[in-house]
């Protein structure tokens, strides 16, 4: 099997959708050795930020001299951006190869595995392979049930809880928390930026198992690499997340400031020209992002959004349409993505288009030299983005 073929086959699995339970990805590690087994992980669960945490806690550790995995989702360019080890990705042959071993595996399962099952499973057998000192480990959706929580952490992080995934987390920020808390495992220090209701049960949940939790309040205050003021919160509970690992080598600020300088992400608060693109994709994502548009001078905002069908457009509209001078809907090439004329009964003095491609191009036809392009609302509509300016 080649890289193409690979592709293809995990393209259809998302005919399989999203299903919660750990039976069907602890068969598939099992059919691959158990390669949970013996890494060492630190597991990262919230709402927002996530990635960028995952991000920051990878490089401190690199920046120790240690060999360390890094899985995330979704990609936006290339799917063997999910998989690193020390900011290599799995190469191509890589990826075949283990998709040649989980596919008939895959294919014989009664309930059959979805795309985030088998990528997980893929991301931690290239660990195993490669021998990572550590693997951060980012939490797909929720924690409890999330694929992802077969790993053995040395370390959980929850950064944040907000309402998201309502029609599957809860409805609640006290059930949202609880499904997030289900990372938690016994005697496994946990670091968390959630506060209220949130901390009140991820404090209880971590009591019943003998967890320290240690709160991160206050903001990270050297050099970073990272736009938004958010990223400073994210980047102080990424280095006391490093610190609980306590690592044998001096843990101070000639290890953290390099490897937090150098952190940068795709489509996290990133200036291309007169574009600006940022993953957010609900309403507390797009209050941080509107926060931090105040470091970007303009004439007028040029709003491109779209998101799928799942999170809250109405919210998230109702707050750009208040800072945005201009609106144009659009929607990413995903069929669980809403509709742009059903974004357009929220906000009926926008434009709409039909893709990523024909939005991007409409924005650029009316902007000035001192406009700003926003492109929101969707993981999927930024990484389309990306691959059309690249």
């Amino acid at each position: 099997m080649n890289y193409q073929e690979a592709s293809a086959w995990l393209d259809g699995l998302q005919v399989y959708g999203s299903k919660f339970g750990l039976e069907r990805i602890s068969y598939l590690c099992e059919k691959l050795g158990s390669p949970q087994k013996g890494i060492r992980a630190v597991h990262v669960a919230g709402t927002n930020g996530k990635g960028s945490v995952c991000a920051m806690i990878s490089e401190i550790l690199r920046e120790a001299r240690l060999k360390v995995g890094l899985y995330t989702s979704p990609h936006l360019i290339d799917f063997r951006e999910r998989i690193t080890v020390n900011g290599e990705q799995a190469s191509e042959h890589e990826i075949a190869k283990y998709v040649e071993k989980i596919a008939p595996v895959a294919e014989e399962m009664g309930s059959h595995p979805t795309y985030f099952e088998v990528c997980t499973a893929m991301a931690l057998k290239h660990f195993a392979v490669h021998s990572v000192d550590y693997a951060v480990v980012e939490v797909g959706m929720g924690g409890r049930l999330d694929a992802t929580n077969v790993v053995e952490p040395k370390v959980c992080v929850i950064t944040n809880i907000a309402r998201e995934h309502t029609q599957v987390l809860g409805k609640t920020i006290a059930e949202i928390a609880g499904e997030k808390a289900g990372i938690i495992k016994d005697d496994v220090p946990v670091v968390t930026s959630a506060g209220g209701e949130a901390l009140d049960v991820i404090s209880k949940a971590a009591a019943e198992k003998s967890a320290e939790v240690i709160r991160v309040t206050e903001p990270y205050q050297w050099d970073l690499g990272m736009e938004g003021e958010p990223q400073r919160l994210n980047a102080a509970v990424a280095v006391e997340a490093v610190r609980q690992l306590n690592l044998e080598v001096p843990f101070g600020r000639t290890l953290i400031e390099p490897a937090l300088r150098r952190v940068e992400m795709l489509g996290r608060m990133q200036k291309i020209g007169n574009l600006l693109l940022d993953c957010a994709h609900n309403p507390a994502g797009i209050k941080s992002l509107i926060g931090s548009l105040e470091d970007y001078p303009r004439e007028n905002l040029i709003l491109v959004f779209g998101c799928l069908g799942d999170k809250d457009h109405k919210s998230m509209l109702s707050a750009l349409e208040g800072v945005a001078d201009t609106i144009i809907l659009t929607k990413p090439d995903n069929p669980r993505a809403v509709s742009p004329h059903d974004l357009h009964l929220e906000v009926p003095g926008s434009a709409t288009t039909e893709n990523v491609a024909e939005a991007l191009k409409h924005a650029q036809d009316i902007a000035t030299a001192d406009d700003l392009i926003l492109v929101t609302g969707s993981c999927y509509v930024v990484g389309e983005a990306l691959r059309i300016i690249s």
